[in-house]
């Protein structure tokens, strides 16, 4: 095997999945939405009563949006 020419070394960096962290009140009902450009916004699951002060999510970042945000609803 013949190695390549010298080269400068450089590396590249892929994220494969994102962890959403939501700080929410105990009985509450919320819905975790995403958007593309912070505009229109999705429900990125179904809504959910929050049993947990602390509640997190994990998605592939191929297949979900980049801005997320919880809300709380009726």
């Amino acid at each position: 095997m013949i190695a390549s020419p010298p080269f400068v070394p450089s590396l590249q960096i892929e994220v494969s999945r994102v962890r959403v962290i939501q700080s929410v009140v105990l009985g509450r009902r919320y819905a975790l939405q995403a958007s593309t450009d912070g505009r229109i916004w999705t429900n990125a699951g179904p809504v959910f009563i929050a049993t947990d002060e602390g509640i997190t999510n994990e998605f592939n970042t191929d297949l979900t949006s980049q801005l997320f945000r919880v809300q709380e609803t009726q």
